[in-house]
């Protein structure tokens, strides 16, 4: 009984989030009905969508205007496509090849969704020059709406003082420290952390790439905090590592700095207080205490940043610019996003040849199915197929047993009450469509003859799902071990990029570099190659593994160097050393030799004698790990 109450008290409290955005739903379907028509109802169900998205995702006004012109856009181009069959063909495979292409990616896949299914339910009725200005204002008013309800719930929403994951890398870097300062070896995971680092980057990826791809400054420095945890846990893993080296003056390093973060207290005197911890502490060995100092003033100065509210922001142009530079690299059958992007082009596109070819008004239910069932692999189309065939048929038995004895000047709104209800609180693609459908059927049973209309929506699904199914096989199938391997590239592509931004720093200093968002990337990247290994049988699971502490390594290296230079000015002797050590490691990033002695990249004494400066041992550490990868790329792509 107990897991049963708990059910349904989560359900319960699922219904409570879910009335406010019923009442929107309600109220945008019906106005918009009242004042548009019902040729535009959709459109009120596609803000409903929105809104419950943007919510509960970060809220910017240049991202936000952005997806009100996509909307109004879209409404136009739908409105137009219906005008000519070849108007039509070409639209519609051109309007979803750029949509996906320009406005989605391999970590954001879903983000043209909203925008693409709006195009698709503006081509359910034919439409005509004078259905321009109505529909846009229909659209306008619906944005208008949206927004004042997307402000009015993020000001009644309790947002934490703190983001939750980063309160939660201080806990937990806290508790490593402590494990350690004691000895307790066996409680000190190195993927704890990183684990966080990577769940933070998935929920930020989304609110970045809707900004052209570059962080805003309160973006970049709350992710800078990240990397300074993420960075403390691989120093700590590296502490574990040679702790038979460390004297007890070590340890209690590790054990005041554990209990200065176990304190909550404001940023202002947590700043204090690491100050006082660095005047008044040190470690033994000269190259730990050096990284640890510098990972710590690091810290510092993101923490005085965040009080000062950072505040600038890229231009409209260099987001532009940084946008067209991905596209770029992008653009080509060696990137899976461009193949997808025109392999469902083509097939809505012929989707819609074929819907407009049939003699009869529902055949648009085709190419809706075909759109809301192409999946990125052939079998995750042909699971949503059977999902939807099934949800579909579900409803259609639910309307002809119960729905259609509900009162005909009632039924519209209940429907539309339970099924918006409904769809607003699960995840479940069975569930929302048998919603859906009742929906959908009760909107046109009063007009035509319930029965036959039933079949005929029953038999477009069928045929849409066939065409998204068999479309998907035959049209530039995907393969998940091209892209495995296309996602190894991409993170050696990524490597080079960020020793790239390195000389970058040496030569014009820190500011204007995108070393935060590549690392976001690159983080993503890792997290991709993470979940092949348990669906990929042919893969080489301990090279992976080894690859992603190599590139862990390598990334430590890098960011210390990168805090180094921010940290302190370089003189040009010293300038011109680092840039021909980031020569050699160039020349290694272009090499295509594998490595086939491995070395403990880990620990904190190799090249310790060969190193005059600190950076000088940085960047030989950073050459050794990068060799390792090189290595473990070229045999894990076997």
């Amino acid at each position: 009984m107990e897991p049963i109450r708990t059910n349904l008290e989560a359900f319960k409290k699922k219904m409570f989030d879910t009335l406010p955005y019923l009442c929107l739903g309600i109220i945008l379907f019906a106005t918009i009905i009242l004042f548009f028509g019902s040729a535009n109802a959709v459109i009120g169900i596609i803000f409903l969508f929105f809104a419950k998205g943007a919510v509960h995702s970060a809220f910017t006004i240049e991202s936000h205007l952005t997806s009100g012109f996509l909307f109004l856009l879209m409404a136009v181009l739908g409105t137009f496509a219906t005008m000519g069959y070849l108007t039509s063909i070409v639209l519609n495979f051109l309007v979803f090849f750029l949509l996906i292409f320009v406005y989605s990616d391999d970590f954001a896949p879903k983000n043209y969704f909203l925008f693409g299914l709006e195009f698709v339910l503006m081509q359910m009725n034919p439409g005509t020059f004078d259905m321009l200005l109505n529909r846009s204002f229909a659209v306008l008013y619906g944005f208008a709406v949206t927004t004042l309800f997307i402000i009015v719930a993020k000001r009644l929403k309790k947002e934490p003082a703190e983001n939750p994951l980063i309160k939660k890398g201080f806990a937990v870097i806290s508790n490593q420290l402590n494990s350690l300062s004691k000895g307790e070896l066996s409680q000190l995971h190195a993927g704890e952390i990183f684990d966080i680092a990577s769940k933070y980057c998935a929920v930020e990826y989304n609110t970045v790439f809707k900004q052209n791809g570059l962080m805003s400054g309160k973006e970049k420095n709350r992710f800078q905090l990240v990397l300074c945890l993420e960075q403390l846990g691989q120093l700590i893993n590296e502490a574990k590592l040679h702790y038979e080296e460390l004297d007890q003056a070590d340890r209690s390093y590790f054990y005041d700095l554990s209990k200065l973060f176990e304190n909550s207290m404001t940023r202002d005197k947590l700043i204090s207080q690491l100050e006082h911890f660095l005047k008044n502490s040190h470690l033994q060995d000269s190259h730990l205490n050096s990284d640890w100092r510098l990972l710590l003033q690091s810290l510092i100065k993101t923490l005085h940043a965040k009080t000062e509210k950072v505040n600038h922001t890229a231009t409209v142009k260099n987001k532009l610019a940084y946008k067209g530079s991905q596209l770029k690299q992008h653009w080509g059958f060696h990137y899976f996003q461009f193949r997808f992007a025109i392999q469902k082009s083509l097939i809505l596109a012929f989707s819609f040849a074929l819907a407009n070819a049939l003699p009869f008004s529902n055949s648009y239910w085709i190419p809706i199915m075909v759109y809301t069932t192409i999946g990125a692999y052939p079998d995750e189309a042909f699971k949503s197929a059977v999902t939807r065939v099934g949800g579909t048929l579900a409803g259609l038995a639910c309307f002809v047993l119960v729905t259609q004895f509900i009162p005909v000047n009632i039924r519209l709104f209940v429907v539309l009450f339970i099924g918006l209800t409904i769809i607003l609180s699960t995840t479940n693609v069975f569930i929302t469509m048998i919603a859906g459908t009742q929906m959908a059927v009760s909107s046109i049973a009063p007009v035509f003859d319930t029965i036959p209309s039933i079949l005929l929506r029953f038999a477009c699904v069928i045929v849409g799902a066939v065409i998204a199914v068999v479309g998907g096989r035959l049209i530039l199938r995907a393969n998940r071990d091209d892209n495995y391997q296309a996602k190894l590239n991409e993170l050696l592509q990524i490597d080079n990029q960020l020793v790239t931004e390195l000389n970058h720093a040496l030569e014009q200093g820190m500011r204007g570099n995108h070393v935060s968002e590549l690392i976001l990337s690159l983080h993503l990247t890792t997290n991709e190659l993470l979940k092949a290994m348990p669906r990929r049988k042919m893969i080489d699971k301990v090279q992976l593994a080894k690859l992603i502490i190599y590139n862990r390594s390598f990334l430590k290296e890098v960011l210390l160097i990168f805090m180094s230079l921010d940290l302190s000015k370089t003189d040009k002797e010293n300038s011109e050393t680092i840039q021909e050590a980031l020569i050699v490691l160039e020349h290694l990033l272009a090499t295509k030799t594998e490595v086939q002695k491995e070395s403990e990249i880990y620990s904190a004494y190799i090249e310790k004698a060969k190193s005059k400066t600190n950076l000088d041992y940085r960047i030989a550490k950073c050459s050794l790990a990068f060799q390792q990868i090189r290595g473990k790329v070229h045999l894990s792509g076997d």
